[in-house]
């Protein structure tokens, strides 16, 4: 797939389908994945600006509960409350409840998130204020959960975020989460698009590539694309009042997380396209050895290399790079993962592709 030689490849949605979601399935969430730093968090940031969407703080709940020891789900829900303001009820704090019942709780709290908030007015907006609300989840991590997030909401929609690699690994060797080289970045980025374009094949009509580079030189066309493949208004006046700060940005982020997602509060930055240039040498050769062929059906073009795939000598170079950054990974994800093996029947000791999961799953844990 092509996903730069027209609009259509990043928007796999079929016209039988554009049945508004928000009038379909609003009791359901709909999912922003991708790899981490690929701009998921930019993009949350302008859809909680939506008067019917509230995407809170990552909730991880296909991640670090779905599937889960019950130790493990009581410490993301305490987790969630903290991050989000919210208070789940006693009895779901036990940990016993299914994932679908924590998304659907969490729903019933939208209004005092939303519209009650005063976020933008109907007046601004011009939308019909009957229309139903969404909730979203940007999690990076689900790029590896897509099969059960397919088990518990078949419905549901995803939107899945891409930027080049060389911008990608770049960003990642400067995070505080994660110990790993430029070829190991490139390694993570190639094994989570695979993983997001194997999605697309199986499941086209629910997905809706957003492409960093043009969400950022032209953010009204990605924005509305968006918002209408998640069925929610996308008028002049609301593309205008999502490209506005509000007050309420910066909820999208526990201050944790503040040191290394405070630039997706920013204005859209051209500087941030491309950024890889200003250190050429150092980035494009790698990156493209590492992951030129998933470059190549993506549609990014190559500076440094003229084709081929991964040598052996890179892709065990990548590897140790990713390797060493599960040293310290909290047991939470360790169990998260093995629980995952387990019912996915993948095998716990697969380390390679434990390497690949584990590291992007753990980025911002």
């Amino acid at each position: 797939m092509k996903t730069d030689r027209s609009r259509n490849s990043f928007n796999l949605l079929g016209e039988e389908s554009r049945v508004p979601f928000s009038q379909m399935f609003s009791q359901f969430p709909f999912f922003v994945v991708g790899c981490p730093r690929s701009g998921t968090t930019f993009l949350q940031v302008l859809l909680n600006r939506h008067p019917h969407a509230w995407v809170p703080p990552e909730l991880k709940l296909f991640f670090l509960y779905h599937g889960c020891p019950r130790w493990v789900r009581r410490k993301t829900l305490r987790r969630i409350e903290s991050d989000c303001s919210v208070a789940f009820p006693a009895d779901m704090l036990r940990g016993d409840r299914r994932v679908d019942e924590i998304y659907a709780y969490l729903h019933r709290l939208y209004p005092s998130h939303g519209i009650d908030r005063n976020r933008v007015s109907t007046t601004d907006v011009g939308h019909a204020p009957q229309q139903q609300c969404l909730l979203g989840d940007k999690t990076p991590e689900y790029s590896y959960r897509l099969d059960w997030i397919d088990e518990v909401f078949p419905d549901s929609r995803w939107i899945f975020v891409v930027r080049d690699p060389r911008d990608v690994a770049l960003s990642l060797t400067g995070v505080p989460w994660l110990r790993t080289s430029v070829r190991g970045a490139a390694l993570l980025w190639d094994r989570t698009q695979r993983r997001l374009l194997d999605a697309a094949e199986r499941w086209p009509r629910r997905i809706c590539w957003v492409r960093f580079e043009r969400l950022v030189t032209r953010p009204e066309q990605e924005l509305a694309d968006a918002l209408t493949f998640l069925g929610l208004s996308a008028d002049e006046s609301i593309l205008s009042t999502l490209q506005r700060p509000s007050v309420h940005d910066a909820s999208c982020f526990p201050e944790r997380e503040r040191a290394w997602k405070q630039t997706a509060l920013n204005p859209p930055d051209l500087a941030r396209v491309s950024a890889w240039r200003r250190n050429r040498a150092a980035i494009a050769e790698p990156v493209e050895r590492v992951c030129g062929q998933t470059m190549d059906r993506i549609g990014y073009d190559r500076v440094a290399t003229n084709g081929g795939g991964c040598s052996v000598t890179d892709l065990i170079a990548a590897n140790a790079s990713l390797a060493r950054s599960l040293i310290g990974l909290p047991p939470a994800v360790w169990c998260s993962e093995m629980a995952y093996r387990l019912r996915d029947g993948r095998g716990i000791f697969n380390r390679s592709a434990l390497i690949n999961r584990s590291v992007s799953q753990a980025c911002s844990s």
